[in-house]
């Protein structure tokens, strides 16, 4: 490592039967039991970022890697790739096959690490994987059964697995800037990859396997940041058979909202190859600034939510939970993202009307009669000319919002946290009623805005696929009740 420019602080995390390392200049921390790699790595993560406050980025290194002679100066050669890289492997496997040689440049694989045996990853990155993996209780064993922790690895899988539903990229140098020299490897990982390629995927359906549950957890900000003038992050979950809905939706969500800064967040939950390719394209010929979210099986609504949420902690935005099924009327957005801006309204979250049949509909009288429109607009709903009509500055203060095209307020997020992830709250029906109340609790307003139009297909996604709403309903009304009767938050808990 030294050869290869490293010039920082080295720090050995050494188990029981290390041999010693005389060196006087790099820190050893000897454990006194037997941890195994994937509990050794995460706490020698927690350990490091709790002892090196103002590091940027964390250098990873197995005892059996060798680091090339150009390994730093290539590294530094190079640029952070995006805002959403979590990680950088300075290591890369033979099971990557095709990659070009003869220049250092970084690539995106496709799915997953395979050897997690030199890396770069952001402190950021750092401090979720590790809240992370304490937070699963996970063992470094992909599969359900739990035998000895202190013999399981499979560091590289999980990491993948945890950055990527995090939202993080990884990317990895070609050619390799290091060599694996351990006997499993055989100088590249070459000769067991079909072991490593099931490893990893055991890995990736990890969560379906072994679901885990949690109450609900801060979006953990940087201090002293406030939400005012902040950015936007779209979080749109898809399910089944969804193309033709994604493009309507995103162009609607870009239509007179040049001026906004706006990041999409698609979550892609279980669907069909080839509606996930169509989904890609679209986002590619729609808007560049965008993150697509893979789960092999659907997570249900909620935990997709979550899993978009949780990737404000890096971005430090405002967060529009927007239904596929959605269209928002011309200006609706900027309406949204004015109010929830302004500090004296104090809003946790605001809706715009709709033509649904939930409470935000114009097919209520009242509410219709508040925003001075006479008669009830018809199919095929006109956005430009509902964007016309709804012309008026008033928000309507309410106890609850149902999630389809809700702005979320970035310091309300932060206090409140994310949305309870119950079992019974997957399908989204009751989540948006506690997380509203919740938010009330801590003096936070509701409201609907009377200027702000978007045109929800109701149903559309319950048919798709084929979900009976009312018995979800039924489901979700038992726990929202206990909820709403206890006084202390405390009481909110899934454990």
């Amino acid at each position: 490592m030294k050869a290869a420019g490293i010039k920082d602080t080295i720090t050995v995390f050494a188990e029981p039967l290390s041999p010693p390392i005389i060196d006087p200049s790099i820190k050893v921390i000897k454990r006194e039991t037997l941890l195994g790699a994937w509990q050794n790595f995460i706490f020698a993560l927690k350990q490091t970022l709790i002892e090196q406050p103002n590091a940027d980025a964390i250098l990873y290194v197995q005892d059996d890697c060798i680091l090339l002679p150009d390994a730093i100066s290539s590294f530094q050669k190079i640029a952070w790739p995006t805002r959403t890289t979590g990680l950088i492997s300075l290591y890369t496997s033979q099971a990557y096959n095709g990659l070009p040689q003869n220049a250092v440049s970084l690539l995106k694989p496709e799915r997953t690490l395979m050897g997690a045996c030199a890396f770069v990853i952001s402190r950021q990155a750092a401090y979720h994987l590790v809240a992370r993996g304490l937070e699963r209780g996970w063992r470094g064993h992909p599969k359900q059964k739990m035998a000895d922790p202190a013999t399981k690895k499979c560091i590289d899988g999980f990491t993948a697995e945890a950055l990527r539903e995090l939202g993080y990229d990884i990317y990895l140098f070609s050619p390799s800037l290091a060599r694996h020299i351990g006997e499993a490897s055989a100088l590249g990982h070459g000769t067991d990859l079909k072991s490593k390629q099931e490893s990893a995927r055991n890995a990736l359906i990890y969560r379906h396997t072994r679901p885990y549950t949690y109450p609900p957890s801060k979006v953990r900000l940087p201090e002293g940041t406030t939400g005012k003038g902040l950015p936007i992050t779209a979080i749109i979950p898809v399910a089944g058979e969804s193309s033709d809905l994604i493009q309507t939706c995103i162009t609607s969500l870009l239509t007179d909202s040049s001026d906004l800064d706006i990041r999409i967040v698609v979550i892609a939950n279980g669907v069909p190859q080839k509606t996930l390719q169509t989904i890609k394209n679209t986002l590619d010929s729609v808007y560049s600034r965008t993150l697509l979210i893979l789960n092999e099986e659907n997570e249900g609504f909620t935990k997709a939510c979550n899993q978009g949420l949780r990737t404000l902690a890096q971005f430090q935005s405002h967060a529009l939970l927007l239904n596929s099924d959605c269209r928002l009327a011309p200006n609706a957005l900027r309406t949204l993202y004015n109010s929830i801006n302004n500090p004296s309204f104090k809003l946790a979250a605001i809706n715009p009307l709709t033509m649904d049949d939930g409470m935000c509909s114009l097919k209520h009288t009242q509410l219709r009669f508040d925003a001075g429109i006479k008669a009830i607009p018809t199919h095929p709903i006109d956005l430009k000319d509902m964007s016309f009509r709804v012309h008026r500055t008033t928000i309507k203060p309410t106890t609850s919002l149902p999630f389809f095209c809700t702005l979320l307020n970035y310091d309300a997020l932060d206090q409140i946290g994310l949305l309870h992830q119950a079992e019974e709250f997957e399908s989204g029906l009751g989540v948006d009623d506690e997380w509203c109340h919740r938010a009330i609790s801590h003096d936070w307003n509701i409201g609907i805005h009377y200027g702000a139009f978007a045109d929800h297909d109701h149903h559309e996604t319950f048919k798709r696929l084929d979900l009976n709403r009312k018995q979800l309903q039924r489901k979700c009304l038992p726990l929202l009740s206990q909820i709403k009767a206890n006084k202390k938050e405390d009481d909110v808990s899934l454990s």
